[in-house]
């Protein structure tokens, strides 16, 4: 999914009027959905940089795009004719990315990252997003990555706040209470 990228203002700002289109409509769950789809099709390889090219007319960008999800709903049927007519189709990943982050919120959900030297198993991941949502009170999910570089242990980003009981965290915890 494209949720964890970077989302410039202008992107949130369309994502928040869709949002509150669906809200206003009672059609939150139908927008969640919507959203999923078009993620899908963003997601296909080559995809998000053709939808997003500006050399390639936006009508027919956001046509394919309908056809690709013909089910669409008011809201996201409404966000991308106002993102066509702005000509502004080419932040559409970011406006998805914008409007996925309103939907956790808004379901208190939390997504963030959890590096390790090697993967965890199942029940690990578990056991940590269990941890983080006793912590925050939210429904936490972790995205794995690898990282070599921190020899040992786990690091965990969530919500800009990064949690780290690494081996390489610990060490320059360590060399920096020396210094001082």
């Amino acid at each position: 999914m494209v949720g964890l990228a970077p989302t410039s203002p202008a992107a949130r700002r369309y994502a928040k009027a869709a949002f509150r289109a669906a809200e206003e409509n009672d059609s939150l769950a139908a927008f969640e959905g919507d959203l999923g789809a078009m993620n899908a099709v963003m997601e296909v390889e080559g995809m998000a940089p053709a939808l997003a090219d500006p050399r390639v007319d936006a009508k027919k960008r956001a046509e394919f795009l309908k056809r690709a999800c013909p089910d669409l709903g008011d809201a996201a049927r409404g966000l991308l004719e106002v993102l066509t007519l702005k000509r502004r189709l080419e932040i559409l990943g970011q406006v998805l990315a914008a409007s996925t982050s309103l939907m956790d919120v808004h379901h208190g959900r939390l997504k963030g990252t959890v590096e390790t030297v090697a993967p965890l198993a199942e029940d690990e991941l578990h056991s940590l997003e269990a941890m983080f949502s006793n912590q925050t009170g939210k429904e936490v999910s972790l995205e794995q990555e690898t990282n070599p570089s921190l020899l040992g242990g786990v690091r965990v980003t969530l919500a800009g706040t990064r949690w780290d009981a690494s081996a390489r965290g610990r060490l320059e915890s360590l060399r920096n209470k020396l210094e001082t």
